[in-house]
């Protein structure tokens, strides 16, 4: 997360030749409205770098930032925090991007919950941070009991028969985890979702239905008639759930033709966010306002800025 040999590296090689550590405040200044999120990373960050003690006030993960605020303040030694200014503008820029989305996501989709899935888009080491900044965002765990009872098209693959697969997971996990079934991958998926129904009974939760960015799919005369179906067929409490690219738009179309849905499984759309950039902007020097030209020296009153504890847990 350290920075490349740059100016930074310049600029920390000058002070340290000269003997100069000085306490520095710097600023991270939101450069659009987002969702804030990445704090806990960032008290992380600087726990490991086992200075002499930092200083830091941000708002709360969760709340609405605005552009041109500032979300977060450093106070420390200069040389021990600097090679990190720019990760730790990364790490809230990243995670604000991700509960943003997220937050986006659950605000068209409600009451529906948007409930979190893993993403084909994220490194291993960043899927936790990813995660924990969809919740912030108001997206339900993907640990939660719906995420673990979902059958996978790679399971129907391998056994050959939707139906067959489903029941070979129905006898698998614990009995007070929900069974849900994806349709989508031989047949018509009215048509399979009445079989499942059939050949599991009481024991199905639910039918998956898989959408894409590029088209809206499911289209809503598609679940109106999976529901009249399903409802034909005698079992009125099996909900139905869209999982895979849901954007807002796609949740609009589907609301506004009054599709009978009961919830999103979402991890793409949430990982694909653009992140929201933050400035960092040194503003003191041991105790000395400073500023680049445009702006005011001097910290910044920030009243929702709060004081996070450093204290290791």
């Amino acid at each position: 997360m350290t920075a490349p040999l740059s100016f930074e590296e310049n600029t920390r090689r000058v002070l340290a030749r000269q003997f100069l550590d000085p306490i520095a405040t710097t600023e991270f200044v939101a450069q659009r409205d987002g969702i804030f999120c990445g704090i806990h990373d960032v008290v992380a960050l600087l726990h490991s770098l086992q200075g002499h003690g930092f200083q830091v006030w941000s708002l709360l993960e969760g709340e609405l930032v605005r552009a041109g605020e500032v979300a977060m303040r450093l106070r420390g030694h200069y040389l021990e925090y600097s090679a990190h200014v720019n990760g730790i503008a990364g790490i809230l820029a990243t995670q604000t991007g991700w509960a943003t989305t997220a937050r986006t996501l659950v605000e068209k989709a409600d009451p529906l919950p948007i409930l979190l899935t893993s993403s084909r888009l994220l490194m291993p080491n960043v899927v936790a941070s990813f995660e924990y900044a969809a919740q912030v965002g108001g997206c339900v765990a993907s640990n939660a009991p719906l995420s673990q009872g979902i059958l996978s098209n790679a399971l129907v693959l391998l056994l050959g028969d939707t139906l067959h697969a489903a029941r070979a997971l129905d006898q698998t996990l614990a009995d007070d985890l929900p069974r849900l079934t994806v349709v989508d991958t031989f047949h018509d998926v009215v048509d399979e979702a009445v079989r499942v129904a059939l050949g599991l009974g009481d024991h199905l939760t639910g039918i998956v239905l898989r959408t894409e960015a590029t088209r809206i799919e499911p289209s809503p005369e598609v679940v109106k008639r999976l529901r009249a179906q399903l409802d034909l067929a005698g079992f009125p409490r099996v909900k139905i759930f869209i999982n895979g690219e849901v954007t807002p738009t796609h949740i609009g179309i589907w609301n506004i033709e009054h599709a009978p849905v009961d919830g999103f499984f979402v991890g793409d759309s949430i990982a694909l966010a653009t992140p929201i950039p933050f400035a960092p902007e040194l503003k003191e020097s041991d105790g000395k306002p400073l500023a680049r030209r445009g702006l005011t020296p001097g910290t910044t009153p920030s009243p929702r800025l709060q004081r996070v504890p450093m204290e290791q847990e």
